[in-house]
């Protein structure tokens, strides 16, 4: 029965460090859902998040640029210094979120991608 335990630790350590080494892996794990961050856009303002998506939009120039992140039909803009993806490519992005403005209905948010 030890012998088993002593395994399966060893093996979810093992598995623990090789995810570690691979930040991608881990970043499209612990990913906050688009659609989360815009119904609840004050509870994360100004804080440090990790999104996953499809690139719908792009549009870049003297090194600065923005894309639209599409993720199960809600829709985030991210801003860049970094370059931006071609649209069609599925990606995960980290940065700070910002909600930018909101007038009645009318909402608006945008993530400033981590250098």
């Amino acid at each position: 029965m030890i012998k088993h335990i002593v395994a399966f630790i060893a093996i979810a350590v093992i598995a623990y460090l090789m995810l570690w080494q691979s930040k991608p892996a881990i970043d499209a794990l612990t990913a906050t859902e688009i659609s989360t961050l815009l119904a609840e856009p004050h509870q994360y303002d100004g804080r440090q998040v990790t999104v996953r998506g499809t690139v719908v939009r792009s549009a870049a120039i003297l090194g600065f640029g923005g894309y639209t992140l599409e993720q199960g039909g809600a829709e985030l803009f991210v801003a860049t210094t970094r370059g931006i993806p071609e649209p069609g490519r599925q990606i995960t992005v980290s940065g700070t979120f910002k909600q930018a403005f909101v007038l009645n209905d009318l909402q608006y948010a945008a993530l400033l991608e981590k250098r």
